[in-house]
Order: structure tokens, then sequence, then C-alpha cells
């Protein structure tokens, strides 16, 4: 498990890499299409780098819940605590 911190920096690496975002500008607050200019064509380059970068799957469905950096940081920490929870009670 990590916290939150160190989960925000993976997220921040993953959209700078993916995304071309500036890394000073991104805060939880800031919306993904609004604030950070992604179009759909980032989005999935989006999902498949937290699918690399955690070991996740993310759904087409799931992605276009997302409005915030926040959504996003959610939706990781979610789909992490549930396959946390998979491995020990396996």
């Amino acid at each position: 498990w990590m916290d939150l911190e160190h989960l925000q920096e993976r997220l921040k690496k993953i959209l700078i890499d993916k995304t071309g975002v500036n890394k000073e500008v991104i805060k939880p607050t800031d919306r993904l299409v609004d604030d950070l200019a992604l179009d759909s064509l980032d989005a999935v380059e989006l999902a498949m780098g937290i699918e690399d970068e955690f070991g996740l799957t993310i759904l087409d469905a799931d992605i276009k819940k997302l409005q915030t950096v926040a959504d996003v940081l959610d939706l990781i920490s979610h789909r992490l605590s549930e396959s946390d929870a998979e491995a020990t009670s396996g």
C-alpha cells in the first residue's frame, strides 16, 4: 500500500510522460479536459499508463467518468485497495 502523496507523484509522471503536461501545473483540482487539455487519445494513453504503472485494469467507462486529477487518484487508490483485498483473501 502506498500513501496518496506517492500515488500523486506517480500519476504526475504518467501525465507528463503520456500527455505532455507540465509538472508544475498539476494539482488534484485540475480538470483533465479544461485545465490539462487532455483529449480522448490522451485519456486512453493515461489509462494505459496507469495500467502499466500500477498493474490495474482501467475500463473505458472508468475513464469517461473522470473529471479531475483527484478523480483519477481516487480511482487508482480504490482499485489498489480492491486488488490488495483480493490478494489477502485468496
